[in-house]
């Protein structure tokens, strides 16, 4: 995944977040290689810590450089079951917007992959698949998760709510204290996407001719994170992937975009209270903070020798946030 852990947890190198008038989806990736790629991308930064790409007007608190900047028409994802000697495996599929708004075939990007959040690919399990998509659904917000009807067994498991992804357990049970603790990325309950039956699922051979298609016609891109998909020893990847490409090309966008209003702009969303309280509880969190104000050197030397050797070698008052700090 896209994501690191520190002693504090586990951490997402990625912002999501979902426009409205039209309804596209913006993607903000600070991972280190990113930053590298693109130093002078810049961005604000608002009262919560969220990251905005700056437009004509803007008057941000902050403003930080490096990462990639991406708008997709929609966000979806796609979940395959273990088979065999092969792991299970979920993928988080945008579909690229490239400022057109005419009908049109568009390429499809990978942006993550799961197979599992703590545990090694070769040794991972069902539970552990299930964590992973969870925490991949908490972070991109996909409208539809996709799989295979015929694995029946493998719906029933997708539905329960011990897993986080089409629901979370009953809140008199387990308080959002106890279930922040149980998903490493829960920003709310109301996060949660039902999976959907994919199309042409009882072609399985036409599914993965598709994504073969696809992949030679330069029409599928992947982000540097998905390892076990790059490396093309397994099918699970290519099933996974191939329902949702499947789907995209199936429920074409531009229907969804004819049914909306005349648009000027990107009015904000409102978020929830939940959300809301979420990011200002990481912005108390300097070790989380730094990944969004500092450059890749910083970032490297927080998360190998803590935060106090940050404050060490700029002379920084341990008082002051990463937040001033960077602005220093």
């Amino acid at each position: 995944m896209n994501a690191y852990k520190d002693e504090n947890g586990w951490h997402s190198y990625v912002q999501v977040r979902k426009l409205q008038e039209p309804e596209l989806y913006e993607v903000i990736d600070r991972n280190p290689q990113a930053i590298e790629k693109y130093p002078t991308t810049p961005f604000g930064v608002d009262r919560h810590g969220r990251l905005r790409p700056l437009r004509p007007g803007d008057e941000p608190n902050k403003i930080v450089h490096g990462g990639r900047y991406s708008t997709y028409t929609r966000i979806w994802m796609g979940i395959s079951p273990k088979e065999g000697g092969e792991p299970g495996y979920c993928c988080v599929v945008g579909e690229v917007h490239n400022g057109s708004f005419e009908p049109q075939q568009r390429d499809f990007f990978v942006l993550d992959e799961g197979v599992a959040v703590d545990v090694d690919y070769s040794l991972a399990l069902h539970p552990d698949l299930f964590e992973a998509c969870c925490a991949l659904k908490d972070i991109y917000m996909p409208e539809r998760i996709f799989y295979d009807p015929k694995h029946q067994a493998f719906k029933a498991e997708l539905h329960k709510n011990q897993w986080g992804i089409a629901s979370y357990p009953d809140e008199e049970l387990y308080p959002d204290s106890k279930i922040k603790e149980m998903y490493p990325f829960f920003v709310s309950r109301e996060r949660t996407t039902a999976p959907v039956e994919c199309p042409y699922s009882e072609n399985d051979e036409y599914n993965f001719t598709t994504v073969e298609s696809l992949l030679q016609r330069r029409r599928i891109q992947h982000h540097a994170c998905c390892e076990v998909f790059k490396g093309g020893q397994y099918r699970t990847p290519h099933r996974a992937l191939a329902m949702v490409c499947q789907a995209l090309m199936f429920w074409d966008w531009n229907e969804v975009l004819a049914e909306q209003k005349e648009y000027d702009g990107y009015p904000d969303p409102e978020l929830s209270e939940d959300e809301l309280d979420a990011l200002d509880e990481h912005i108390e969190n300097d070790e989380v903070l730094h990944w969004i104000v500092l450059d890749a050197d910083n970032q490297m030397l927080i998360r190998e020798h803590g935060i106090d050797a940050y404050y060490r070698k700029h002379g920084i008052d341990s008082g002051v946030t990463l937040l001033d700090a960077a602005s220093q």
